[in-house]
C-alpha cells in the first residue's frame, strides 16, 4: 500500500491524472481500502473533472477520518461542480478554518460566493486572502470586481491598479483599472494607462470603447462613433458599444439611429443582471430622469447581492430631494456590502466602517475621519462611488 501511496502522490505531483486513476480505483475496492487512497482517488476525480464521484469517495473519507483540511477543501470543490452551492461553501470555510494556507482554497472560495452572488460575504473573504497573500493577482482580480459590483468604484479602481502592476503586461487589468477611473471622470488618469494597454495589444476592442467613452465625456460625439463602429464588431464590445451609440446618435440629434441602438443594447443585455447599469448610462446622459428611476429600481430587483444599483439609486433620490427614500437605499447598500463607506472632503480619502444588523448605523451622526481626524458631515460622507 505504501508503494501504491508514493506512485499516486507522485503522480498527482506532476499531473498525471488519468494515468493513475485506474491503480487508485483498484485499490479503493479493496474491502477495508486506506483511506489515503480514497482522499488522493477524490482528488483525482476532481482533477479529471467528475464531481459526483469525487463527492461520493470524499465523503466516504469523513466518515472514517476526523476533520481533514484537503478532504473538505477538495470536497467544496467538487460540490461546487455539482452547483451544490451552499455545501460547496461550507466545506472550503472548514477547510480554511483548520488551515489558511492553501492558494487555491482562498480563489476557489471567492470564486463560489461570486458566483452566489454573495459579494459583500465574498468581499469579506478576500480581504482576509489578501492578507495571506498580499502579491497574489488573482485575489486581487476577484476582490476588484467584488467591489465593483458593490459599486464601491474607488476600491475597485486602486485594486485593478494593483493588478495591473502585479501583471503589466495584462491587457485586462489595465482596462478595467482605466474604466473604473472613467466611471469617476478621472480623464487624465486613464488616458497614460489605456496607452499602455494598446502597446499591448492595440486592436483589444475595449480600448476602443475607452477611447469612445473619453470622447463622450468630452462631448465629440462624432469622433466617438469612429471608435464605437469598430468596437461594434467585436461580440465582447457589442452591448457597451451599442448603449454609447445610442448616446452619441441622441446628441447628435439623430432620433432614429438613437431607437434602433436603444433596442438593440436592450435585445443583446435582455438576460443580463448588469443590464441596469448600460440603460442607465443612457437615460442618464441624454436626461431622461423618469426612465432612469424605473431601470434603477429595476436593477435593485434584478441584479441579486449587488449593492452598485442601490447606492447609485440612493444618490439619485438625493438628487431628487427624496431623502426618506435615499435613507432606505443607503440602508439596503450597508446590507449588502456589510460596511459603510465614508469619503472625507478634507483628505480626499475612504474609509470603511463595519456595518451588522444587529446595531444599524444612523447616517444623520456627524463622524470623524480616522485618517485626518477632520469632521464628516453626514449623510453627506457617503461615499458614492
Amino acid at each position: 500500500m505504501t508503494k501504491i501511496l508514493k506512485r499516486a502522490a507522485e503522480a498527482i505531483q506532476e499531473g498525471r491524472f488519468a494515468e493513475i486513476l485506474p491503480l487508485l480505483e483498484s485499490a479503493s475496492k479493496a474491502a477495508d481500502p486506506d483511506p489515503e487512497v480514497l482522499v488522493y482517488l477524490g482528488i483525482v476525480y476532481v482533477q479529471l473533472e467528475e464531481p459526483a464521484k469525487a463527492v461520493e469517495v470524499l465523503q466516504k473519507v469523513q466518515e472514517q477520518v476526523e476533520d481533514y483540511c484537503v478532504v473538505s477543501l477538495f470536497l467544496g470543490r467538487a460540490l461546487h461542480g455539482l452547483g451544490r452551492f451552499d455545501e460547496a461553501a461550507f466545506e472550503l470555510k472548514k477547510a480554511l478554518s483548520m488551515d489558511p494556507s492553501p492558494f487555491e482554497g482562498w480563489t476557489d472560495l471567492g470564486d463560489l460566493l461570486i458566483t452566489m452572488k454573495e459579494f459583500g460575504e465574498a468581499a469579506q473573504t478576500l480581504e482576509m486572502a489578501l492578507k495571506h497573500f498580499p502579491d497574489e493577482p488573482a485575489l486581487r482580480s476577484l476582490y476588484a470586481t467584488t467591489l465593483h459590483k458593490l459599486g464601491d468604484y474607488r476600491g475597485a479602481a486602486k485594486e485593478w491598479g494593483i493588478v495591473s502592476q502585479l501583471t503589466p503586461d495584462s491587457v485586462m487589468a489595465l482596462s478595467n483599472h482605466a474604466y473604473l477611473l472613467l466611471l469617476q471622470r478621472k480623464v487624465s488618469e486613464a488616458e497614460p494607462i489605456i496607452s499602455r494597454a494598446e502597446k499591448i495589444d492595440p486592436k483589444d476592442c475595449r480600448l476602443k470603447i475607452l477611447h469612445a467613452e473619453i470622447l463622450i465625456q468630452r462631448g465629440e460625439y462624432k469622433e466617438a462613433e469612429t471608435f464605437l463602429m469598430d468596437a461594434v464588431e467585436s461580440d465582447d464590445c457589442y452591448p457597451p458599444a451599442l448603449a454609447r451609440l445610442a448616446v452619441t446618435s441622441f446628441k447628435q440629434g439623430n432620433d432614429a439611429l438613437f431607437s434602433r441602438y436603444l433596442q438593440k443594447t436592450k435585445e443583446a443585455l435582455v438576460e443580463d443582471p448588469d443590464k441596469w447599469w448600460a440603460l442607465y448610462y443612457i437615460y442618464r446622459l441624454i436626461g431622461w430622469t423618469e426612465r432612469m428611476t424605473d431601470v434603477l429600481i429595476d436593477g435593485t430587483k434584478e441584479d441579486r447581492g449587488s449593492a452598485a444599483p442601490w447606492v447609485t439609486i440612493a444618490c439619485h433620490y438625493e438628487s431628487m430631494g427624496m431623502l426618506e427614500d435615499a435613507e432606505q437605499a443607503w440602508q439596503v447598500s450597508f446590507r449588502i456590502r456589510r460596511y459603510v463607506k465614508l469619503y472625507c472632503k478634507h483628505c480626499g480619502e475612504d474609509s470603511r466602517i463595519p456595518y451588522d444588523d444587529a446595531h444599524g448605523f444612523d447616517i444623520h451622526v456627524p463622524l470623524t475621519c480616522e485618517k485626518c481626524e477632520s469632521d464628516i458631515a453626514m449623510p453627506q460622507g457617503l461615499a458614492s462611488i
